[in-house]
């Protein structure tokens, strides 16, 4: 570890052994905070393909695996109100396997994995990434529900959705891009609308989305980010309404209260003093978020805070 990167991850470190709680709405057990550091000569340049494989929530696999997983839908029909009949899901079916056709036959390095939705792998989704002739990279995967809204009065970003721009991509990708959209078009949405997975109320479209990028982990990451499973935000501030802090925080006390927002406007200062551009990276995996707000040195390193937690909210 080099001298800057160590210096900054000290401070850092002092700063969270007086703050190492958050509580997300729906999390009643609370968040853990955790001090994050990725070191680019050890570990590579980051980025959400690669940190996801790292993590394990991406796992290459067979090719017939992830078709059989659109296929047989096993992530919606594990949600209470999933009710097609035999002819719909044999119709959906067939459309996953025009897909998979048109797919394999026009994107090279073809790969495919298992992406985790939550605690259980039997509720993976298959996600496919290849390349097209012109050199892009097409992400194709179904969508995840997300259970967790985290307003931003507790933790206040600016959302960095990046919009597919056709004009950056080659003729054939074009093409090819114009021929998925027609088949994910029939096969539509599955809505689960007041339907509910483990005794909770949950409103979800299903459907199958794409994303296309000059590489692959450009086109990985923009399809995660239309799963709903990922969110990437540049990062301002936690709390920066300090009445909504005293609503939601478990401290009573007056002084408490002023004391603990103290340590969090502190660590809003660090990033904002140490990183000309703080980025938030959110995976929702249904009951367990895992959150990393980083920041990057001058030596490529990322460092920053990690937060994991789990939703124990019992309505």
């Amino acid at each position: 570890m080099n001298k800057e990167t160590k210096k900054v991850l000290g401070t850092l470190e002092l700063l969270l052994e007086s703050c190492r709680c958050i509580n997300i709405p729906g999390h009643e057990d609370g968040g853990y905070i955790y001090p994050f550091v990725w070191e680019e000569s050890k570990q590579s340049r980051f980025n959400t393909f690669y940190f996801s494989l790292t993590q394990g929530w991406l796992k290459l696999t067979d090719t017939n695996v992830v078709r059989h997983n659109w296929q047989e839908m096993k992530y919606v029909i594990s949600f209470e109100r999933f009710n097609l009949n035999t002819e719909e899901l044999k119709h959906k079916s067939t459309i996953v396997t025009d897909l998979f056709q048109l797919l394999k036959g026009n994107l090279q390095e073809f790969k495919t994995f298992n992406l985790k939705t939550s605690y259980n792998w039997e509720n993976s989704v298959g996600l496919v990434v290849g390349k097209t002739t012109d050199g892009d990279s097409i992400g194709v995967c179904p969508t995840i529900y997300t259970e967790t809204y985290i307003p931003q009065k507790q933790i206040y970003r600016t959302w960095q959705n990046q919009e597919l721009d056709l004009d950056n991509l080659g003729e054939n990708t074009k093409s090819v891009v114009s021929e998925i959209e027609a088949i994910i078009s029939e096969f539509g949405a599955i809505s689960l609308q007041g339907g509910d997975i483990d005794n909770y109320n949950c409103d979800h479209d299903y459907r199958i989305v794409y994303a296309a990028g000059k590489t692959k982990k450009s086109a990985v990451e923009k399809v995660l980010q239309s799963t709903g499973i990922l969110e990437v935000s540049q990062f301002h501030s936690f709390y920066p309404d300090k009445q909504y802090f005293q609503e939601w925080q478990f401290v009573d006390e007056p002084d408490e209260q002023e004391l603990m927002h103290q340590k969090y406007t502190q660590i809003n200062q660090f990033f904002n003093q140490t990183f000309s551009n703080v980025m938030m990276y959110r995976f929702s995996f249904w009951k367990l978020e895992n959150i990393y707000i980083i920041g990057e040195t001058q030596s490529s390193d990322w460092i920053g805070i990690h937060i994991n937690s789990d939703f124990v909210y019992n309505p």
